[in-house]
């Protein structure tokens, strides 16, 4: 999933074709845009937490490339690690 959400990153994709891939790469069935959306309460209490969980995931994998090429921009690695006390 990591050299997934890479490529995802690399085409720079919008939100709903990013959730295609990653549902296509996971083995899961891809979302139906033409098919009327269920309700939030309509929904099990598992898929909710599920989608949450995938929120989630893909929250931390943004944040963390953000951070990574800050760090790049910055040189904060080059030529050696800052010593921070």
């Amino acid at each position: 999933m990591h050299t997934v959400r890479l490529i995802a990153d690399a085409f720079k994709l919008e939100p709903e074709d990013r959730a295609k891939l990653l549902a296509a790469a996971a083995g899961q069935e891809l979302p139906d845009s033409s098919s009327t959306k269920e309700s939030r309460a309509d929904r099990p209490e598992s898929a909710v937490e599920s989608m949450l969980a995938e929120a989630t995931d893909d929250l931390a994998h943004a944040v963390g490339v953000g951070l990574r090429r800050e760090e790049e921009l910055r040189r904060i690695q080059d030529p050696f690690p800052l010593p921070v006390r």
